[in-house]
């Protein structure tokens, strides 16, 4: 089912999730790490020259997740 919002629907839906994905943005560009990367990688830490690095042991737990995933 493809259906297309209006007009209306569309400006509902901008209402409700552009505030989340800005603060998401201000939080990165701070420096924190967003909820999400905190999630699925808590030891992670920011490098000024990789951007967000991960450990060996946590590169190889999000692998074998994606590997297991059902999608």
């Amino acid at each position: 089912m493809d259906k297309k919002l209006d007009r209306k629907q569309k400006d509902e839906l901008l209402s409700r999730t552009v505030p989340s994905r800005q603060k998401q943005a201000k939080e990165y560009l701070q420096g924190r790490s967003p909820g999400t990367m905190q999630r699925y990688a808590p030891d992670a830490h920011a490098d000024k020259r990789e951007g967000w690095v991960e450990s060996e042991e946590t590169v190889r737990d999000l692998v074998d997740w994606r590997e297991e995933a059902i999608y």
